[in-house]
């Protein structure tokens, strides 16, 4: 048994490439009992080597930039607002005039200035010094 499973296992290496999309492998175990499995054949496919690009010229460099930055988004409460009423009778009473409630508020933006590093390529005639 053992031996049919190693020459099955070869034989599956050895005949990958012209194998279809799919494997029965079968095993029988006594007159009456058969194993069966239909396996699908996955083969994958690597690119194939290269070189690294040769490096490049040139060097970093510092610049600052002016940069928009929007206002930040709050959220106030806004007080409820009492004071005298009269009612359909003409009577005054003293009461709520406006209920409170949230109010988002939308702060100014400003402009910042902000530095970051840039990768300046040079070509093979230019020689750049700091």
């Amino acid at each position: 048994m053992m031996r049919i499973l190693i020459l099955g296992a070869a034989l599956l290496a050895a005949f990958t490439s012209s194998l279809p999309a799919q494997l029965r492998i079968e095993a029988r175990l006594g007159r009456h009992v058969a194993i069966g499995a239909d396996l699908p054949i996955v083969r994958t496919s690597y690119p194939a080597p290269h070189a690294p690009p040769p490096p490049a010229r040139g060097c970093w460099t510092t610049v600052e930039e002016r940069v928009w930055v929007p206002g930040a988004c709050r959220t106030v409460w806004v007080p409820p607002v009492y004071g005298w009423t009269r009612d359909h009778c003409g009577r005054r009473h003293y009461g709520i005039l406006r209920e409170g409630y949230w109010q988002t508020v939308q702060e100014p933006g400003r402009y910042e200035i902000r530095t970051r590093r840039v990768w300046v390529s040079h070509s093979r005639g230019h020689r750049h010094d700091d």
